[in-house]
């Protein structure tokens, strides 16, 4: 019998050690959801040729990872006076931003 780890010059686990690399970056990317889970299959093909004597196999590593997580924003819809639509979006500015810092010289 054939050692399937052998398999193709032992490419079958080059494949799955790209896929393992693929899960681990997945999880460590703060963008995607820590719980979601994760999985490599493997999948092996086997088609026999008419005498039964030759098999060609193709082998594939698959993996589903978790999506990046989705970034929600506001945007506002209106018409013009001509009843042009316009689209804008609302963006919150920061207090604490220093291109448009404000001196305080008196308080009453």
């Amino acid at each position: 019998m054939i050692n399937l780890m052998n398999l193709a010059d032992g490419e079958i686990l080059d494949k799955l050690t790209r896929e393992l690399n693929k899960v681990a970056q997945n999880i460590a990317d703060k963008n995607t959801d820590p719980k979601k889970e994760r999985k490599i299959t493997l999948e092996i093909k086997f088609k026999p040729n008419e005498n039964r004597d030759q098999i060609t196999t193709a082998i594939i590593a698959k993996t589903s990872l978790a999506p990046e997580r989705g970034i929600d924003t506001l945007i506002l819809m209106g018409k013009d006076s001509e009843g042009q639509l316009h689209l804008n979006e609302v963006r919150q500015q920061s207090i604490f931003d220093k291109k448009e810092t404000t001196k305080i010289t008196s308080i009453k």
